[in-house]
């Protein structure tokens, strides 16, 4: 064996078989055409006895300049660096390194720079298992660990854009709808915590959600690939242990791993508009409700101008006939003329309280101004006030079946209540009939009940009694605004209280008022 023989590493010799050295020349092929670099080191000084032209480009050194050399002297910027003692390490041990993307300082075109290798040192055994050398494979990283740190800083900035986005987006995978994603806006929306929600099925988290119609549309996204958009769509979801109807704008696009191939998931972008819905809703209610004032305001001038017109009539034809009758014998005539000036002096003050009663009750709060009274008393008085506008031989009749009389109530309310119904039941009914009005007190409710035998209500027109201006067909030529009953249940609604009644055609009408009753002050 030649001395140049002696010296190749026990891998590339051979005897004088032509075939050994047919196995060394295609090895020795492989190795440097190979892309890896290379290089096997002799000895503890490790001298480069094989170097391939690509681990001569990543040195940055012509195969003459490391060749034969100890590689610490042929790059003498990479004493220093820990790559000695890791030789070292090998070529005792014989346990091979791995590094991954470790960064080496090397001088390249004559400027020093730092590159990055994937690499290994394992130690080469001679026939009788002493190790005698370290051969390396390495590959330059540097482009690709730059590339994947562009990558990682991109995934970092979405990742963050995705955490800080004023909206709510949240990723659900496979037909379960599995979160992949969800970011913190969603979470608050949803009101789960990211660990309750992530590798989760959607819909076995937020069990409150399902049968309101999600699932399908979810389904069709999916099968379909058509997104759907959702505008102030209401949504039931748990709010302090309760679910709380949630109003959200969100958008189901369907999500695909590559251009034009299947649909893995569904992507959902969101944004909890309730608060915005609700002060519409409220803006919208008081829209309605100020052109329903302006309605009823128009309505009742329109009213009043025609219902002052008859007993102003009245008033001035009497007033110039009692001038005329200035005889002796012509008293009756005067006393008939001064009758009907008072009946029309009445209809016009009970239109004057009725514009009263419904400018007073709509500045009126809930529940009132309750006050101590005695319901008793208080009905007598009442009765006593209106005695005056109830018709010839008509009486109220009061009772109070049973119950504590001492009540906590608004006084002026439930007087608007109680003068409407009486007055009502004296207007439809024929002179000379009864009113029935009877309470009680049964447990924290006074009933308050007003029968009369009037003309009744028609079945068509029950529906509407409470309506503002609504009169029922039968009342003929009765004066009166519309208004009465409409303020009952009003003042019924503000104190809490509902409201309720039977009639039957010619036979009469039952009310019956149902109030809760205020505490009294401890």
């Amino acid at each position: 064996m030649g001395a140049d023989e002696a010296d190749r590493p026990a891998f590339l010799t051979g005897g004088d078989d032509m075939g050994v050295e047919t196995d060394e020349q295609v090895l020795n092929a492989i190795i440097q055409q190979t892309p890896l670099g290379v290089g096997i080191f002799r000895g503890p000084t490790f001298v480069v006895e094989l170097a391939n032209p690509t681990v001569c480009q990543l040195w940055g050194r012509t195969h003459e300049q490391v060749i034969g050399k100890p590689i610490f002297a042929a790059l003498p910027e990479a004493t220093g660096q820990g790559f000695e003692e890791l030789l070292q390490g090998v070529y005792e041990t014989g346990i091979p390194y791995e590094g991954n993307e470790l960064p080496v300082t090397l001088k390249r075109n004559g400027q020093l720079e730092t590159v990055y290798f994937d690499f290994v040192y394992d130690a080469l055994r001679n026939g009788e298992g002493i190790i005698e050398r370290v051969m390396v494979v390495a590959t330059d990283v540097t482009k690709a660990r730059e590339a994947r740190q562009q990558i990682e800083a991109s995934e970092a900035n979405l990742r963050s854009l995705f955490q800080q986005a004023p909206v709510a987006i949240a990723i659900l995978r496979g037909p379960a709808f599995v979160v992949e994603l969800a970011n913190p806006a969603i979470c608050t929306v949803w009101n789960r915590t990211e660990k309750q929600l992530l590798g989760n099925p959607i819909f076995e988290v937020l069990t409150e959600s399902v049968g309101q119609g999600f699932e399908e549309l979810l389904t069709s996204v999916m099968q379909t690939g058509d997104p759907f958009v959702g505008n102030e769509l209401p949504v039931l979801f748990l709010r302090d242990g309760q679910a709380q109807t949630v109003y959200v704008n969100f958008v189901y696009e369907p999500l695909r791993d590559r251009l034009n191939g299947p649909i893995t998931g569904i992507v959902v972008v969101g944004t909890d508009v309730t608060e915005q819905v609700l002060i519409r809703q409220k803006t919208e209610q008081l829209l309605s409700r100020e052109r329903e004032l302006n309605e009823l305001k128009s309505n009742f001038v329109t009213l009043a101008s025609h219902e002052f017109r008859t007993p102003m009539g009245t008033i001035l034809s009497s007033v110039a006939l009692i001038g005329r009758y200035n005889g002796p014998n012509e008293g009756d005539k005067r006393e008939r003329h001064v009758q009907r000036i008072k009946s029309a002096v009445h209809g016009l003050t009970g239109l004057l309280n009725d514009f009263l009663s419904l400018s007073q009750m709509e500045k009126s709060t809930l529940h009132g101004n309750p006050q101590p009274l005695q319901i008793t008393t208080f009905c007598e008085e009442v009765i006593r006030d209106i005695r005056e506008v109830i018709k010839p031989g008509q009486q109220v009749l009061y009772t109070h079946q049973s119950g504590e009389p001492m009540v906590m109530f608004d006084g002026q309310m439930l007087k608007n209540i109680l003068v409407n119904l009486l007055v009502n039941a004296s207007k439809y009914s024929a002179q000379h009939k009864e009113i029935e009005l009877t309470t009680r007190v049964a447990g924290d409710q006074l009933w308050l009940t007003v029968r009369d035998e009037g003309i009744g209500i028609p079945d068509a027109d029950k529906d509407k009694l409470f309506v503002n201006f609504f009169r029922a067909s039968n009342v003929g030529h009765v004066e009166g605004t519309g208004l009465g009953l409409y303020m009952v249940k009003r003042y019924v609604d503000l104190l809490g209280g509902t409201v309720t009644f039977t009639s039957q055609l010619d036979s009469g009408t039952i009310f019956t008022v149902q109030l809760p009753l205020t505490p009294f002050p401890t």
